[in-house]
């Protein structure tokens, strides 16, 4: 089925924010979908690149970017038919998503002047991205569907997640919170990895393009500390990808505490927004202060709200925040972010 045949141009503000917000996801598309091609059953890789299609066809809809939405959409339906076993990553799948992939980063870089008109010549490649992907997934033409397994249907494990709410309903500031929230468990457990191979340029990277990502989310809901501190660890991690300093154990425990800073901003609710950020607002130069230190070669700074006297055994104890106690390394994997705020 064909979309619009043509779409009104967003105005340069809100076309900027829409490249801001995709612009990571984007770049995970373009750089993690031939990881897969090379491991196709790699659950780890389909599952972050459905959930940046999620991202990208959210930023679409609020900003009312059709097109990106279009295309999110149907990259996320091949996705997770690979990712739920419906299909394989077949040749011509694997060639509409690279397709579709390839008209998001047009899309991504697209200028105000030469909207118009790149939608207007790009219909067609997306009318053929979304038809032919369609046709993939629907089967070949004429198969009979696949047989009901008899019996009584299968209960639902109790300890199954319950479905995220449907992108199409949230409002920004829900979307921030998703953003927020996930880059936020990404940098925790990046972190804290991040002490056993401080040099790591993966785990770097991936920092780093969280931080970015927060940042950018942070702006479109024009929450200034979060931009503020976001900005700040953002250049702590790039400058810790070119060398010039090394994240020591002190550093890690200030970026955590401006990790636990950002994902209380991701608990904002809308009733009490203004009062929260109002408060939040008086912890952002300590925590940003601590990060210009880290930069200066300073990499004793301490964390805001960490304690002195933190032993150096094994299984220290660990520090306190007004957010609740830093896991230490053995519990990264249940790390649950506090409910208490500033």
């Amino acid at each position: 089925m064909s979309g619009s045949p043509h779409q009104s141009r967003p105005e340069a503000a809100m076309l900027e924010l829409f490249h801001m917000e995709i612009e990571n996801h984007c770049a995970l598309l373009e750089t993690q979908f031939p990881r897969l091609e090379a491991s196709p059953q790699d659950v780890d890789i389909l599952k972050d690149l459905v959930q940046a299609t999620a991202a990208i066809k959210g930023a679409s809809r609020i900003i009312d970017i059709e097109c990106g939405a279009e295309l999110a959409q149907g990259l996320r339906d091949g996705l997770a038919a690979i990712l739920e076993g419906r299909c394989s990553l077949a040749g011509e799948l694997a060639a509409q998503i690279r397709s579709g992939i390839k008209l998001l980063i047009e899309l991504s870089t697209l200028t105000v002047e030469d909207w118009v008109s790149w939608h207007e010549s790009k219909r067609p490649e997306i009318d053929a991205f979304k038809n032919g992907l369609e046709g993939i997934l629907a089967g070949p033409a004429g198969a009979d569907p696949p047989p009901e397994v008899a019996g009584p249907q299968a209960a639902p494990s109790p300890s199954a997640e319950p479905a995220p709410p449907a992108i199409d309903d949230l409002s920004m500031l829900d979307l921030f919170r998703i953003e927020a929230e996930s880059h936020c468990t990404t940098m925790s457990e990046k972190l804290l990895a991040l002490e056993e191979s401080p040099a790591d340029a993966s785990i770097l990277e991936e920092l780093m393009r969280a931080a970015h990502s927060v940042k950018g989310a942070a702006r479109i809901v024009n929450i200034d500390p979060g931009v503020r501190v976001a900005h700040a660890m953002e250049d702590v991690f790039v400058a810790a990808q070119k060398g010039t300093l090394l994240l020591g154990r002190q550093a890690i425990d200030a970026l955590l505490a401006g990790v636990d800073f950002l994902a209380g901003l991701a608990k904002l609710q809308d009733e009490e927004a203004a009062a929260q950020l109002a408060e939040a607002a008086g912890q952002v130069d300590p925590l940003v202060k601590n990060f210009m230190k880290i930069l200066s070669g300073d990499s004793g700074a301490p964390a805001p709200s960490a304690t002195e006297n933190r032993p150096p055994a094994a299984t220290p104890t660990p520090p306190i925040s007004c957010w609740g106690p830093r896991p230490t390394p053995t519990t990264r994997a249940t790390r649950r972010w506090p409910t208490s705020r500033w």
